[in-house]
Formats: C-alpha cells, sequence, structure tokens
C-alpha cells in the first residue's frame, strides 16, 4: 500500500491547516496593548492570525496598513498572487466598525437652507422687479427686434411714436415686419431688415420686444447685461438703460446654424439723443417701411 504524499508548501510557504502567528511591529508598545489582547481574527486564506475587527477608530489605518503589509509579505510577487481580494475583505471588516460623522449631513443642510434664503428673499425679488417693473412706454425708446438666419432686423416707430398694425398675411422679403399697409400710423415706421447697426439714445430705457422669423435665436448684448431667446411665434419684451456712449456687440446665444458666427456682426449703437434724432429723422425720409440693406 503507498503511503501518502506529505502537503507540498503553498506559494506563501504554508502547508494546508498550517498557521503562523503573525506579531504586529509596535502594538506592544502602545498603551492600548491590552485592548488588541482578545480580538484575534483568523484569516483562513493566508493562514494568519490578525487582531482587527475591535480595533479603536484611531489605529484603524494602522491596523489596515500592517495587515496588508502581511499579506504583501505571504504572497511575494514570485508567487504571482493577487492581493486585491485580501485587501478588500479587510476594508469591509474596517469599514463595518468606523464611526460615523454626521457633520457633513450638518453642512449640507446648512448650505441648502442659505441657497433657499437667496433665491426666495433676494433673487426672486430681483428678477420680479427686472421683469415687471418695465418703465412706461412713453418715456423710453420701443424697438422691435427680429432675428432669422444669419442677422437681425430692427423696427422703430415713426415721428408719431407708434407702431402701425401688424397682420403675418403681409410678411414679404421687403415687409419682414408685417406692416399693414392700410394702416396711416405705419406710414412713418422705420424698419431695417437686415439692420447691421441698431441705434438708441443714451441714459433713456430701452424697450426691445424680441421674436424670430424662423429658428430659435437669443439676443444677447453683454455690455448691458441683457440675454432673451427670439422664438417664433413670440414676442417677447426686455428692458434696459444704456449710460455710456459707444458700440456694443450683439450676439446670438443659441446655436442657430451653420452661419451662427455672423450673428456676432449685429452692433449696438448708444449715442446722444441730439444724434439718435438725427439718425432716425434720416432713415424715415430715406424709405419708411421699405428695405433699407
Amino acid at each position: 500500500m503507498a503511503k501518502p504524499k506529505k502537503p507540498e508548501p503553498d506559494a506563501g510557504g504554508f502547508k494546508p491547516g498550517e498557521f503562523e502567528e503573525v506579531e504586529l511591529p509596535g502594538v506592544e508598545a502602545t498603551a492600548e496593548a491590552e485592548e488588541f489582547e482578545d480580538v484575534d481574527v483568523v484569516m483562513s486564506s493566508l493562514g494568519t492570525r490578525v487582531p482587527v475587527d475591535k480595533l479603536m477608530p484611531a489605529k484603524e489605518q494602522l491596523a489596515k496598513k500592517l495587515i496588508l503589509d502581511v499579506a504583501d509579505e505571504a504572497f511575494s510577487a514570485e508567487s504571482g498572487t493577487d492581493t486585491h481580494g485580501f485587501e478588500n475583505i479587510v476594508a469591509v471588516g474596517i469599514s463595518e466598525k468606523t464611526v460615523r460623522n454626521h457633520a457633513s449631513n450638518y453642512i449640507e443642510v446648512i448650505v441648502a437652507g442659505v441657497e433657499a434664503v437667496l433665491l426666495i428673499f433676494v433673487a426672486v425679488p430681483l428678477w420680479a422687479k427686472a421683469a415687471e417693473g418695465f418703465p412706461p412706454e412713453s418715456k423710453s425708446t420701443v424697438v422691435q427686434i427680429v432675428a432669422q438666419q444669419f442677422n437681425w432686423n430692427v423696427r422703430y416707430p415713426g415721428k408719431d411714436s407708434t407702431f402701425g398694425k401688424q397682420d403675418m398675411h403681409f410678411v414679404n422679403d421687403t415687409n419682414l415686419f408685417g406692416i399693414d399697409p392700410g394702416d396711416a400710423k405705419g406710414k412713418d415706421d422705420v424698419q431695417m431688415a437686415p439692420a447691421p447697426e441698431i441705434h438708441v439714445p443714451v441714459n433713456k430705457p430701452v424697450i426691445a420686444y424680441i421674436s424670430s422669423k424662423d429658428v430659435i435665436h437669443s439676443f444677447k448684448v453683454i455690455a448691458m447685461r441683457v440675454t432673451q431667446d427670439a422664438i417664433p411665434g413670440m414676442r417677447i419684451p426686455i428692458w434696459f438703460v444704456p449710460t455710456k456712449v459707444g458700440h456694443y456687440q450683439i450676439n446670438c446665444a443659441q446655436l442657430c446654424g451653420n452661419g451662427h458666427s455672423a450673428m456676432a456682426n449685429g452692433m449696438l449703437i448708444v449715442e446722444s439723443q441730439e444724434d439718435f434724432n438725427k439718425w432716425i429723422e434720416a432713415k424715415s425720409k430715406s424709405g419708411g417701411a421699405q428695405s433699407l440693406e
């Protein structure tokens, strides 16, 4: 009868069923050494006995490091054995005993409360004031702006400061705003299609009605801190007060097609009231409601 073979040591140097006591260096010298005496966890995969699951929170990181060091020694690079699974076991064993800290929850509640206060008592009232507190049209410069691919169009009321009636049936290449030719009040209206420049007087409120002929655009003048989407079929009013004479670029804040960049060719011209009056009078004489390309 053949004799049973003696079990061969594994890659870590251990025989099946054999365990080795592993001492944690430095633990004996700590004041908490007694707390580790009866806290043994048998890691059968390693054949090692390591105190883990009742470690003090302050010692958790030290214990994990020491345990992983033991694993690296047991499973050397020559053995080709992956210690990733062992690291996960240790991490799970320690995380179960970790003391939870609720400070982050309290901080999140405080931040959410501050944001709610700012939104309700600061942002909303300011927005309501800007959106609903429009200046009277009689004391403002009122214009209609229609965006299209890929330029801006603008319409001003004439000397009577009143826009003529509009109807979609009258819209064509030379009457982009659909001004009713039978309405006397629209005879002196000035429409510029396209409008490379939009003129407004300084230190006077401007009310602009924004719309679009084709796709969604967005009228944006960074210097005036105004942005408003131009949506087909809608006429949305915005207002601002230019306080400094100058030339300010008009941008389209919506990607409106291949020629989107051409929308940035528009310019808002802020000038004195006298210069504005001269400009609008010259445009009225040069064609009224006709295209002034």
